[in-house]
């Protein structure tokens, strides 16, 4: 289901048949490359639409966008980077990539298998001999943070200013911290 938070109200329903293609499959591997894959995606599911509804939205509230967030995505380049640490470390001729506590993999294991409800859910990931690889420059961004990964968590920081922040927001900032001052000497005076 899809809610119009902004603009024209509109709800719109697509009635599907879902196929999941997990991390370490062939599927996978070919619809997300390695420099487009998020930190921590694990599946890609794939619809076969054979129903579309639409209806007026009209009790949908108004909402705006402010930002994303990029908790998830620092958690989980952190437990990449568990794993691709550990894969650093072993014989490349193992088979197998290990799977350290705080990786990724081992997490898929604990949390993932199985839904709530207790669906089967993650099956192949968590046990995929594929390993993950560093991407460097991988640059997330929002309105208020912006987070640079450097070979995914080495390297926490902002790589320019105008990264973290729009011109029009830094001149802002500046104004205001030049009227405050100019408001304070005033006000001693």
């Amino acid at each position: 289901m899809f809610c119009a938070f902004e603009g024209p109200p509109r709800i719109t329903r697509l009635f599907a048949q879902g196929t999941v293609h997990e991390f370490g499959t062939p599927e996978y591997e070919s619809l997300i490359p390695v420099d487009k894959r998020q930190p921590g995606s694990r599946s890609v599911i794939m619809l076969d639409v054979y129903k579309v509804s639409s209806s007026c939205g009209y009790a949908v509230p108004l909402y705006t966008f402010k930002a994303h967030r990029l908790k998830l995505k620092e958690f989980f380049a952190r437990k990449e980077e568990e794993d691709i640490s550990a894969s650093a470390n072993c014989d490349p001729s193992e088979a197998e990539p290990p799977h350290p506590e705080k990786g990724l993999k081992y997490y898929w294991k604990l949390k993932n298998t199985q839904s709530l409800d207790g669906l089967p859910g993650v099956l192949v990931g968590p046990d995929s001999t594929r390993r993950f690889e560093k991407r460097e420059g991988l640059v997330i961004r929002g309105d208020e943070e912006s987070v640079c990964i450097s070979g995914t968590t080495k390297g926490w920081g902002l790589k320019s200013l105008g990264e973290v922040c729009d011109l029009k927001v830094l001149i802002a900032f500046s104004l205001g911290v030049g009227v405050s001052a100019a408001w304070t000497r005033f006000v001693r005076a």
